[in-house]
């Protein structure tokens, strides 16, 4: 479980800020009786609230992880159903867990739970196993629990959330939700956060400018990645694609200000038991000046004496949607039945928002520092951007093919 990385940065030298501070101990009946134990768990917080491999402090170790030790034996003997007691039971074990005392991480993950199991619209016991994860090399829940909490946060959103989601999205590779979360902490502090100072240009830095004339082979400009689907990436068109691993995906390159991206599906039997195959096709372009939409998408259509209007879907602002057919393509199957939709999008002031997602990093040797270096994302191009996603389809199978495609269309295709 514990992996310290720096990925080029330095991470591990930033402070950590502490949550510790946002437990309202006046809710913790009779607090002024363990006012010594807060205020020692607090003073005390800059020790043990991020992983040491060498100990260099002039402060005991051991002295620490007794406090500390005495503080959660005192705490869990308290009121097990009180919010405030179990988010500060699961700091102690994930300050402990920081002092190498390792059974403590799943007693943190624990008591954060039931804190969340207690209070499931306060924001904090999210935010506080999120800041547990991202300490501990488990990104991905980290991510999962920091976008929960931010559903939740209140009017008067704390600084400090957000300068922990700095660190944890820096850490998981997530650069454009880091810039995000950079200036959401500057907007509240009204000056850059000490993260944004050190390491912000490190972060801005990560994103790679691209270039609209340009050409790129396909895999500088899209990446993979394994989930329940296979996703597809592509920054610089603000496009990801979600992926069956039964399916075909073929990826062109980029030139000319276009690229393209055919899906083929799983073959579907018409009601002869042939199987016919059909094509989702993605086309996209860089507009140009003097380039219309419209006139984009009659490129593609015009040849089609039979289209109409067709009312698809609500999914994006002002698309241009079309149902084609022609029965001189694939006569002996019923005919071409089609669809073609067009969207342009601009560049969103967060450009990635919606494509990243977590880096895994391997765990590395217990216990040990270990040394991973951050990719770089490009960016997207700048402007407008023109998508068209087609279904290529006959008759035969339309129905089918048809409720894929709009299925497809809706929940496996992400355009920023």
């Amino acid at each position: 479980m514990r992996t310290i990385f720096t990925l080029i940065l330095t991470l591990s030298t930033l402070t950590v800020f502490g949550n510790i501070n946002f437990v309202q101990f006046d809710k913790i009946p009779d607090s002024e009786k363990y006012s010594d134990k807060i205020t020692f768990i607090i003073d005390n917080e800059g020790y043990y609230n991020h992983w040491q491999p060498d100990w260099t402090y002039d402060v005991s170790k051991k002295s620490l992880v007794k406090g500390l030790k005495e503080s959660y034996d005192l705490f869990s003997k308290l009121d097990s159903k009180n919010i405030e007691i179990n988010l500060l039971l699961g700091d102690i074990s994930h300050y402990l867990y920081n002092l190498h005392e390792d059974e403590y991480y799943e007693l943190a993950v624990n008591h954060y739970q039931k804190a969340i199991d207690l209070a499931p619209n306060d924001y904090r016991p999210l935010w506080f196993i999120a800041n547990h994860f991202a300490l501990s090399n488990v990104q991905d829940k980290s991510i999962e629990y920091f976008l929960k909490s931010q559903k939740l946060l209140p009017t008067n959103e704390p600084a400090a959330f957000w300068e922990e989601y700095t660190f944890a999205t820096a850490v998981a590779n997530m650069p454009s939700h880091c810039i995000f979360a950079m200036d959401k902490a500057k907007s509240i502090l009204k000056e850059p956060s000490y993260f944004e100072e050190q390491l912000g240009q490190t972060i801005y830095n990560r994103i790679i400018p691209v270039k609209s004339d340009s050409v790129y082979n396909n895999i500088d400009i899209w990446s993979a990645s394994k989930g329940d689907l296979i996703s597809f990436v592509c920054r610089p068109f603000g496009i990801k694609l979600l992926i069956d691993s039964t399916w075909q995906i073929n990826l062109y390159d980029y030139q000319n200000y276009q690229t393209a991206v055919t899906i083929v599906p799983p073959s579907i039997p018409n009601k002869n038991g042939q199987e016919i195959s059909y094509t989702i096709a993605l086309i996209m372009k860089v507009a140009q000046p003097g380039d219309k939409l419209e006139n984009y998408i009659d490129n593609f259509v015009k040849l089609y004496p039979d289209k109409k209007n067709f009312n698809f879907s609500n999914k994006f602002p002002d698309m241009i949607s079309l149902e084609l057919k022609d029965k001189n393509i694939y006569q002996d199957i019923g005919g071409a039945h089609m669809h073609m939709i067009a969207i342009n999008r601009a560049r969103p002031k967060y450009a990635g928002l919606l494509l990243e997602q977590p880096m895994t990093i391997p765990q590395g040797e217990t216990n040990k520092m270990t040394f991973y270096k951050a990719g770089d994302s490009k960016d997207r191009f700048d402007g407008q951007i023109y998508y068209v996603i087609m279904l290529d389809a006959c008759e035969d199978i339309y129905d089918e093919a048809y409720r894929v495609f709009k299925e497809t269309f809706e929940k496996q295709i992400i355009i920023e």
